[in-house]
């Protein structure tokens, strides 16, 4: 299977759990506690799962075992609010590997991971594409340290944009504003320099609703899966 459309399938798994709130299953007696918020079900993806949010800005999430379903309880901790020391990088890339083998799975249970906005958003793009306003791929390099990205056309950014720029395979994202739009030349000049160098890839526009969903994880979120499903474990 491709990578790309494997990684848009699993995905979800993880981030259903972190952006989006439903009806379907919980813990018991779940109804009687304001803190609980109800996932979904999604077809063909889980059964649906439940977050106990608290206090502190972390939560526990409940998440249906299935056969699609390799993980199934994880917390989640606002970054604004705590700090985990040396918890792991969990980008793109290292989330398909622990969603795609078992053996990587296991090996991160039970360990914090810091997950940036920008890989949230990363995510959430990948899911559910209809959530970008906006986009265009790049049509040059462009190179860390200066603030101005080329695309195939600038006519539908528009200065204050939100961007998410991400690199072809998902393996490097970040976040920029826009400052300036040169739709003649189809420059975008962001208001800080690039923080990593693209070879290639495209600048997307969050819609409002994406980032109005992740707003209140600007400085990211810890996650430790806390148990990997018992298919897995067997």
């Amino acid at each position: 299977m491709n990578k790309k459309l494997l990684m848009l399938t699993l995905i979800p798994l993880v981030l259903s759990v972190i952006v989006t709130p439903g009806t379907a299953i919980g813990p018991q007696k779940a109804e009687k506690n304001p803190h609980i918020i109800i996932m979904p079900e999604t077809p063909g993806v889980t059964a649906g799962a439940a977050e106990l949010i608290l206090p502190s800005g972390g939560d526990h999430s409940w998440m249906a075992d299935t056969s699609e379903m390799a993980i199934d309880i994880m917390h989640i901790l606002d970054a604004s609010k705590a700090k985990i020391p040396n918890a792991y990088t969990l980008d793109v890339m290292v989330l398909m590997a622990m969603l795609m083998d078992p053996t990587v799975a296991l090996e991160y249970e039970n360990k914090w991971g810091y997950m940036s906005y920008a890989v949230l958003l990363a995510v959430s793009v990948m899911e559910d594409p209809t959530q970008v306003y906006y986009a265009s791929n790049l049509t040059a390099a462009a190179t860390a340290g200066q603030p101005v990205v080329e695309v195939v056309d600038a006519s539908g950014f528009s200065v204050g944009d939100e961007v998410l720029i991400s690199d072809t395979f998902w393996m490097v994202q970040e976040v920029g504003i826009v400052e300036d739009v040169d739709a003649v030349n189809n420059e975008l000049t962001l208001e800080s320099n690039l923080q990593n160098t693209y070879a290639s890839g495209t600048v997307f526009v969050p819609s409002e609703t994406l980032i109005a969903s992740l707003g209140m994880w600007r400085e990211g979120v810890y996650v430790r899966f806390v148990n990997v499903g018992p298919t897995w474990d067997a």
